[in-house]
């Protein structure tokens, strides 16, 4: 290839929708005809039906072709375009049409050969960037195939697939036009700096509509793209990881109880806490413009370690704070308690206490527990579950799992959960929220007091 085929483009043709068209659909349609007899021994057989040959083996038929297209066509030979044809009639289309249109014998797309499953529009796409390497093209079809990403990288902005809208009029005055227009400036230096403008300024057209629709704002995708990155770090020896959460935070609603299975999948240990991937994935949905909630639909997001900007950014979108990781920073969370025992007025149940009075095996017990639906202390006697999580018939407390995703973070412990939950509080009229839970009173308040603590305790 030479230097100067880089400004010659080739105009790969279709015929049948482009150039042959059905009879014309109304009267003043500007149509070229002619009578074409075929003969069975000299027809494509790829992508065709067999038409319906006389006993002679032929087939005579008046055929149409759009006047617009035809003329163009010509226009583009007699000024020495380099037009080749790209159909799935091949050498058939210079036998049978060339003549009638006034061509002469025109290059055809060489054929590379069908693949197994390809359609008609791939093979064509394939045949077209073999051929073409280096050169502009303007492929003019009626159903067109991804030719872009079959052209090398270079090529693609020289790359113009041009679709007949409508297959029984054929290539039209309008499309003349802009076809001109292309091949025109494709075939100077400048011409090509220009398209290579107005595509750079599609694409961030393109891009700044989809950032509106994701985003709301320039700003607002910027914060998203810091917020992914500090994901990406954060996971340092896992970036599978990173990636399967930030795809759980482009959710429009984001499932708590699905990001804690997700983190708790595969664990490693240079995992961050679970306090921190709930804070880097929430505040990651939230430049993503969607909603945060808990498994029965309750939102929340940790606020620690995010600068003054972003925290205000979380509050104004309605997304409260958790508890802090240690119950020191808190006032209400002082008190510890015993170990396992009934020391400190605290009762235990062991695994198999629970599975008795619930009637299921110890596994499913154990399977609660490690949904976070119900916690647990690790000790030589096995599992023990503090008892004030359950209700007089020995089950689960209601709203218990939804307090749990909240304040039981892995590796907390579970003697500090127990404090937070048996400890009164005065913005629950001096009960504990066990109390508040078994009372059946609003869970809503209570999740929001319990977010609302980490933030009392920070400046």
């Amino acid at each position: 290839m030479g230097a100067l085929d880089r400004y010659r483009p080739v105009v790969a043709l279709d015929v049948d929708g482009v150039l042959r068209v059905p009879p014309p659909p109304f009267p003043e349609f500007e149509a070229e005809s002619v009578t074409i007899t075929m003969t069975r021994d000299e027809y494509p057989d790829v992508f065709h039906s067999q038409p319906p040959w006389d006993s002679t083996g032929k087939w005579r038929q008046e055929h149409f072709f759009s006047a617009a297209g035809a003329r163009w066509v010509r226009s583009l030979v007699e000024r020495g375009v380099d037009v080749q044809w790209c159909t799935t009639w091949q050498e058939h289309a210079n036998r049978y049409f060339a003549g009638p249109l006034g061509l002469p014998q025109l290059p055809v797309v060489p054929d590379t050969g069908a693949g197994l499953s390809e359609t008609s529009a791939q093979w064509k796409a394939r045949n077209i960037a073999a051929a073409t390497a280096g050169r502009p093209v303007l492929w003019v079809d009626d159903r067109p195939g991804p030719l872009r990403h079959h052209r090398g990288r270079l090529d693609r902005t020289l790359t113009y697939v041009h679709r007949v809208t409508d297959p029984h009029t054929g290539i039209t005055a309008q499309d003349v036009a802009v076809m001109s227009e292309w091949l025109e400036l494709v075939s100077s230096r400048e011409g090509q700096g220009e398209l290579r403008r107005r595509q750079h300024g599609q694409m961030n057209q393109r891009r700044r509509q989809r950032i509106q629709e994701r985003w709301g704002t320039v700003e607002g995708h910027a914060r998203w793209v810091s917020a992914r990155a500090a994901l990406t770090q954060a996971f340092p020896s896992d970036s599978d990881t990173a990636r399967y959460l930030a795809a759980l935070a482009r959710a429009q609603v984001l499932d708590i109880e699905e990001l804690q299975h997700a983190y708790r999948q595969n664990p490693h240990p240079d995992d961050p806490s679970w306090s921190t991937v709930l804070r880097l994935v929430g505040t990651l949905h939230r430049y993503r413009g969607g909603r945060l909630r808990a498994a029965t639909g309750n939102a929340f997001c940790r606020s620690t370690g995010l600068t003054q900007e972003e925290k205000q950014f979380a509050v104004e979108g309605g997304v409260p704070p958790l508890l802090p990781d240690s119950p020191e920073q808190n006032d209400h969370l002082k008190r510890t308690l015993d170990p396992p025992g009934n020391a400190g007025g605290v009762a235990w149940a062991s695994t198999g206490e629970l599975a008795s009075k619930w009637g299921v095996s110890a596994s499913t017990v154990r399977a609660r527990r490690a949904r976070g639906e119900i916690i647990a202390d690790a000790t030589a006697q096995g599992l023990m579950f503090p008892v004030w999580q359950f209700d007089h018939t020995g089950r689960p407390l209601p709203g218990l799992h939804q307090v749990l995703l909240t304040i039981a973070a892995p590796g907390r412990p579970t003697k500090d959960v127990t404090t937070i939950m048996t400890t009164p509080w005065e913005e629950l009229d001096g009960t504990t929220p066990v109390d508040w839970l078994q009372q059946g009173r609003d869970l809503t308040w209570l999740l929001d007091l319990l977010w609302e603590a980490d933030n009392l305790t920070r400046p």
